[in-house]
């Protein structure tokens, strides 16, 4: 085999794998916030932290993500907000993850 036939091969695999990583991406909007985004906190700077850090693994995002991914099964929801909880982070990454996935989404 030479090299541009290996050039290409190892292309497709790169182009395989990314279009795995997007359909994993787009069919699971916690997929996506734990695997591929990442929050700032600019608190974590005062306790000498890295104020970038990965979306958290909390239990309480799913049963969130799960009623904001299924809307007209429940109809008007009532989700606790507090500024630990990231409630707004969850919400804006279901709307960004909305517009990014979805065509002809209207995220207002």
């Amino acid at each position: 085999m030479n090299r541009a036939e290996l050039i290409v091969q190892v292309k497709a695999r790169q182009e395989l794998e990314a279009r795995k990583i997007d359909a994993a991406c787009q069919s699971s909007l916690m997929y996506w916030l734990r695997n591929h985004t990442n929050t700032y906190d600019p608190k974590a700077i005062a306790a000498g932290l890295d104020p970038v850090r990965p979306f958290p693994d909390w239990r309480y995002f799913d049963v969130v993500s799960y009623f904001l991914t299924r809307p007209a099964d429940y109809g008007h929801q009532f989700i606790p907000k507090s500024r630990e909880m990231l409630t707004s982070w969850i919400v804006a990454a279901y709307a960004t993850h909305l517009a990014q996935w979805t065509p002809y989404a209207q995220i207002v």
